[in-house]
């Protein structure tokens, strides 16, 4: 039995590892480089099985190692165990959120908010399908485009909401929240679901602003920095068994 499980997030800007111990518990993560986590853990081939959401991303540091990538499982409409009611283009970061919370005998929404921001829904049947919208770095882009906007334009840190801005600055940061905020929700309010989870670079902001919003179903609504490598783990348990 490996010693240390390692879970690979390749993301789209960046790569992101979790290192966890064999008794399932985090020790550490580190984004972009790794030589330090495989020399301050010793890491080797012998101690360390990988899973992974985009393996031609890891490292030379990982070569030999006995990395399980996600998409090999993928296929005839099935994810190991899960159905899967979407085509074949379906991004393998969705996927494994899906196969999360697959068999927990409830509907979850997921949304995933980064470089894009999807929401997807999964329940006993099997993964149902979602969407994919800009995220929020994208949206911001678009002032970029516009007369004398650019030199106005709100940094992500900065925005905030007001019901009529007074200034072009304020304008656009509502704007931009405006535009982030409510297609999620609409979206959301259209479809029924137990759980909502948010996680992904800017899914604390989005759980921060609709954690309080009544959905239609009494849902709860939840935000976690690390379900994709949860959900790496879970598959990696279920595929080295």
């Amino acid at each position: 039995m490996a010693k240390f499980s390692l879970t690979i997030d390749g993301g789209n800007t960046l790569v992101k590892y979790a290192l966890f111990n064999s008794n399932d518990e985090l020790i550490e993560k580190v984004d972009g480089a790794i030589e330090s986590l495989v020399q301050k853990h010793n890491l080797t081939k012998l101690n360390t099985v990988c899973a992974s959401v985009n393996v031609a991303r890891a490292r030379k540091e990982l070569d030999g190692f006995k990395c399980y990538n996600v998409c090999d499982f993928f296929n005839n409409n099935k994810f190991l165990e899960m159905p899967v009611f979407y085509s074949e283009t379906l991004g393998v970061d969705r996927l494994i959120l899906a196969y999360l919370f697959f068999d927990n005998n409830r509907s979850s929404a997921l949304v995933d908010s980064g470089t894009y921001t999807t929401v997807d829904l999964v329940n006993a049947d099997g993964f149902q399908g979602g969407h994919i919208l800009p995220g929020l770095g994208l949206l911001a882009d678009s002032y970029s485009f516009g007369f004398n906007l650019d030199k106005h334009r709100p940094k992500e840190m900065e925005l905030t909401k007001e019901l009529l801005p007074k200034t072009s600055f304020n304008a656009m940061s509502s704007g931009l929240m405006h535009t982030f905020i409510d297609p999620i929700r609409s979206i959301l309010d259209s479809i029924a679901f137990d759980n909502v989870y948010f996680t992904g670079g800017n899914g604390e902001k989005l759980h921060n602003e609709l954690k309080n919003h009544q959905f239609q179903q009494s849902a709860s609504i939840l935000f976690d920095s690390d379900l994709i490598h949860k959900a790496l783990l879970k598959f990696l348990k279920r595929v080295n068994e």
